[in-house]
């Protein structure tokens, strides 16, 4: 969220309105299973290179009755101690004029499985999870 807005001033005098923003992200962390992302989700999902975003193929004609209106939902085992929480900030730039404070708040669990529904909850797919790493 926005807390306003200053003038910003960097060494050489050039100036720029700075956002002054707080956010909020939210992750899950399975330390049971291995670093990489593409380990974690069967073939379904699509994991970009050099990214941990994924995206999940449906039919074009799925795609057209669902027109982004659905959600996606994770059932996730808790483990100790099943809620971290941090804190990061991010200086202005000229090129990135935004003075942040990030909140960093996440879940350690085991992921058993993705879900995707519709907007009125109706589930559409469930995508298990890749079975974990045996423990030498």
């Amino acid at each position: 969220s926005t807390k306003g807005t200053y003038t910003g001033r960097n060494a050489y005098g050039i100036s720029a309105a700075v956002r002054k923003a707080t956010k909020t992200r939210y992750f899950v962390y399975d330390p049971t299973r291995s670093n990489a992302p593409s380990s974690m989700w069967s073939h379904e999902f699509e994991l970009k290179p050099y990214s941990y975003a994924s995206g999940l193929y449906v039919s074009p004609e799925e795609a057209r009755l669902l027109k982004g209106n659905f959600r996606v939902g994770f059932f996730v085992k808790p483990l100790k101690p099943i809620i971290l929480r941090g804190l990061d900030f991010v200086e202005p730039t000229i090129s990135n004029p935004v003075d942040a404070e990030i909140y960093f708040k996440t879940m350690i669990g085991s992921v058993e499985c993705a879900v995707l529904t519709d907007k009125t909850g109706v589930v559409l797919k469930t995508i298990d999870a890749v079975p974990q790493i045996p423990k030498n």
